[in-house]
């Protein structure tokens, strides 16, 4: 059994893309004889009688309506996914779970999901010699591929090398992760040249503009130490990115309160 990702980040995930889903107009594709079409329902201004309504390709309303379904749909996907990764890593209803917690997000953090979706793959300027390509994103190494890769096996979305502006200076984390269920985004850092005394001075500013700006390692920023000689295994990797995803679950997922 691979290692477990953290008991709180499953909960919070579930409860988050069930209420997107709650949330959102239930638009959903049906067939109508050999013909894709949306389904939804509509209140009769009449009546007030709640009737479903199926239109096609050819309504003006469609393409606003596409996109709504195809949301839902990446959506339940998600949740599919979600629910089979956590029953080959636990035990019990994740559904019933779920039930007794609930999210408290931290709404005074700038480092938040509109942040994160204002950032973009390869933001920092400084030239990549000898890149690797992964998934059409161009990588300063081959192990930051690897990490890439981990993320993926644990459906964990993620952006690379991007910009983010702190209280002393800018810098690029290697990856960024988003959290929309608690509005949070965290990073992720490869510290691959940990032998070189050079690379160690400027990464220590880095980490020093990190803590500064209210980041701190080990709950916002996750560090992944590499050298010449070094290289961490899957099993290391994945431990130290479920440490982010514990950390910053834990603290916005808490147990609802028992009633009297």
């Amino acid at each position: 059994m691979e290692l477990g990702r953290p008991r709180e980040f499953f909960i919070g995930r579930y409860i988050g893309l069930k209420n997107q889903l709650a949330n959102m107009p239930a638009v959903t594709f049906t067939r109508r004889g050999t013909e894709t079409v949306l389904s939804f329902y509509v209140k009769d201004p009449s009546t007030g009688e709640i009737k479903r309504r199926r239109i096609s390709d050819k309504n003006p309303l469609w393409d606003r309506l596409l996109k709504t379904a195809n949301e839902r749909e990446a959506l339940k996907e998600q949740l599919k996914t979600l629910l089979e990764d956590w029953n080959k890593e636990y035990s019990g209803s994740l559904k019933e779970i779920s039930k007794e917690y609930k999210i408290i997000k931290q709404t005074d953090s700038p480092f938040n999901m509109a942040l994160w979706n204002t950032m973009s793959n390869n933001q920092c300027s400084k030239e990549i010699k000898h890149p690797f390509i992964y998934k059409g994103i161009m990588m300063r190494s081959q192990f930051e591929t690897v990490i890439a890769s981990i993320l993926d096996d644990m459906h964990i979305d993620y952006k690379y090398d991007v910009r983010l502006d702190l209280s002393k200076g800018t810098v690029f984390p290697d990856f960024s992760i988003p959290f929309p269920e608690y509005d949070r985004c965290g990073f992720l850092e490869y510290l691959g040249a940990l032998s070189d005394f050079g690379y160690i001075v400027d990464n220590v500013d880095k980490i020093d503009n990190y803590i500064s700006s209210g980041l701190y390692v080990n709950r916002d920023v996750v560090l992944i130490p590499g050298d010449k000689y070094y290289r961490p295994d899957y099993e290391t990797i994945r431990e130290l990115i479920c440490v982010l995803l514990g950390a910053i679950a834990r603290k916005c997922v808490v147990r609802r309160e028992s009633p009297d």
